[in-house]
């Protein structure tokens, strides 16, 4: 959380009067964030490690013809490459509908807590 650390808290500080609280929207922000990367990061490493797994362990089974030269080991090392692209287009959807409407509702009452003028 350096962000909320070094950028934000010291912001509200000058608000709250104390020297290193983080807001609890940017708390929430986080949480969601980390709510949609764990399970991401799971899944991802559970695949990769499974792949590894067959590769060292089940040499029959990597060696096993599907098509043409093509064999499971080549489609496991290929579906790496799937699963990233999956892995990033899902955390792009979910940020979007989770995480940046926080962020936006977050930076308006930054903006309106250290702008004088703005919002009232």
């Amino acid at each position: 959380m350096a962000l909320a650390e070094d950028v934000i808290a010291p912001a509200f500080a000058v608000e709250r009067g104390t020297s290193r609280d983080i807001p609890s929207a940017v708390v929430r922000i986080e949480e969601t964030r980390r709510s949609i990367v764990r399970p991401l990061f799971i899944a991802s490493t559970a695949f990769y490690v499974l792949g590894l797994i067959v590769l060292a362990y089940f040499p029959d089974v990597a060696g096993f013809k599907i098509t043409g030269s093509i064999n499971v080991a080549y489609v496991l090392a290929l579906a790496q490459f799937v699963m990233t692209f999956a892995v990033a287009y899902i955390y792009s959807r979910r940020a979007n509908r989770f995480i940046d409407p926080l962020v936006a509702e977050t930076l308006a009452a930054i903006t309106k807590a250290l702008v004088p003028g703005v919002g009232r």
